[in-house]
């Protein structure tokens, strides 16, 4: 749950996430994992990092299937129940996402970024041309935008448990 809230990643894509997709403070997501078939490369600031440290390694899945070491973890529906008690009204992991994605934008990351961060082919995607010929990960930029994150998250919690 804490990695959905730092990285505003899809579930499903944080749940299949392997140590071998972790190189030098970068989590690179293939596309064939991915919702839109694109790989998602996302850089890991402070929180990240030690929120991967705490996690002990039981096979290739960072996140494995309680007994599995092969399968990923599904068991967010006990997770959330731990997190509806703060009081949202029908709330969806989802929602940590679209909470990330309007953090980013409330803190001045120019939307192309966001969706990049997003892994969003929509909204302020390039066109085709500039996609053929832009190869850049904006790696320096997503990772300056979820370090401020990562500021304001902190301003607002506090430290991660």
């Amino acid at each position: 749950m804490q990695l959905l809230i730092v990285l505003g990643q899809r579930t499903a894509e944080t749940a299949a996430i392997r140590w071998e997709w972790i190189e030098n403070d970068v989590l690179t997501i293939p596309g064939n994992v991915t919702k839109n078939g694109r790989d998602s490369v996302i850089p890991l600031g402070r929180m990240a990092l030690e929120v991967i440290a705490t996690v002990p390694r039981f096979g290739e899945l960072l996140f494995p299937a309680r007994g599995h070491t092969y399968k990923p973890f599904r068991g967010f529906g006990s997770d959330k129940r731990v997190l509806d008690g703060c009081g949202v009204k029908n709330f969806t992991h989802h929602d940590l996402r679209r909470t990330a994605s309007s953090m980013w934008a409330q803190i001045g990351v120019p939307q192309h970024l966001n969706d990049r961060l997003l892994n969003h082919v929509s909204g302020g995607a390039p066109s085709p041309v500039a996609r053929i010929y832009n190869r850049y990960e904006y790696l320096t930029e997503k990772r300056t935008a979820l370090e401020q994150c990562e500021v304001k998250l902190t301003t607002l919690f506090g430290e991660l448990p």
